[in-house]
């Protein structure tokens, strides 16, 4: 019976999806001061300082939004300028969670440190965390994971300056296939058929 439970429940067992934004499809088409967008699902949006943010492949081409340099990993990468927030959330409206970003400093030689302020709000409420970079560490990419942004209806990184981001992790529940719906009521159906067959035990007057 144990045996028949755990193949059940196996069935229930459905892997997460991911997503990674990286800002690639949308260069180009986003390339200056853009509102919105939606990648992979999750829509991408900001509350503007004075210029907004830019989708930047190549900051050597872009040196008057970039003078001196902006900070570079070698794709493109979401700038933010002048106090802004970027938020995240599912086009579909449904819970995501959190799980990692690259994040520097937007402008090069600034000889400034990072402070990002990270705003996640969902099931469980408002869960917030600061990310603090040195003024050198700031001036290159860092890779930061995270564990405790889970089912959240939407994300905000608001910087107290300029930041730039890039591979935002999100992982979403993931829907069960038709085949799968199959094996699980086969599952269940085998389950209760073995507990019907069950012997009735003697009870003792």
């Amino acid at each position: 019976m144990r045996a028949l439970l755990a193949a059940a429940f196996f069935m229930l067992a459905v892997p997460a999806q991911a997503a990674v934004i990286d800002f690639e499809a949308e260069h180009g088409a986003h390339d200056r001061f853009p509102r919105s967008f939606v990648e992979d699902g999750v829509r991408v949006s900001y509350d503007s300082g004075i210029f907004g943010f830019n989708l930047i492949d190549d900051p050597a081409a872009h040196l008057g939004m970039c003078s001196p340099g902006c900070t570079s990993n070698g794709t493109t990468a979401l700038y933010a300028f002048n106090d802004s927030s970027v938020t995240f959330d599912l086009e579909n409206g449904g819970l995501f969670s959190f799980t990692a970003l690259d994040i520097a400093q937007t402008w090069l030689d600034s000889d400034r440190p990072l402070d990002v302020t990270l705003i996640g709000a969902g099931a469980a409420g408002i869960v917030t965390r600061t990310i603090s970079l040195g003024a050198q560490q700031a001036e290159s990419f860092s890779s930061l994971s995270f564990s405790d942004f889970a089912n959240l209806s939407s994300l905000t990184i608001r910087g107290g300056s300029e930041f730039a981001i890039d591979n935002v992790a999100i992982s979403t529940p993931a829907v069960p296939e038709p085949a799968t719906w199959a094996l699980m009521i086969a599952g269940f159906g085998i389950v209760g058929g073995a507990l019907r067959r069950r012997p009735l035990q003697p009870r003792l007057a």
